[in-house]
């Protein structure tokens, strides 16, 4: 990091929670992100079209479609993941002393929820 500090422009640097942030000086910022730009080939774009174009957007939305088409891996995973969710809210809800009658789930009525929008 002491590097990084002592390059031209850079005000600041600093680790948190596994992240490397790095404090640019006035009008950096904006080179950095035009020259970013320009690099990744969404140069021209607002915003809005930049973050709908993204990759990982992209992928997330391929999956959904997966997911609501019922494909065999993406459920498993998806079962999978949502047990650590909810596990983590278990323990939570356990630690406030919280408890719940009756818990609904948004995936028992998204297919639902969504034939009913699209109509």
């Amino acid at each position: 990091m002491k590097a990084v500090e002592e390059i031209d422009g850079v005000k600041g640097v600093f680790s948190a929670s596994g992240q490397l942030q790095i404090i640019l000086g006035t009008g950096t910022v904006n080179k950095v992100y035009d020259e970013f730009l320009a690099v990744s080939g969404m140069s021209g774009m607002s915003k809005e079209e930049a973050e709908e174009k993204a990759p990982i957007l992209q992928e997330a939305r391929q999956m959904l479609v997966k997911w609501e088409q019922g494909d065999p891996e993406t459920v498993e995973l998806w079962k999978m993941m949502n047990s650590w969710v909810y596990a983590g809210f278990d323990e939570t809800y356990a630690a406030l002393g919280v408890g719940f009658d009756r818990i609904y789930y948004e995936s028992q009525t998204y297919l639902h929820g969504k034939s009913l929008v699209e109509e």
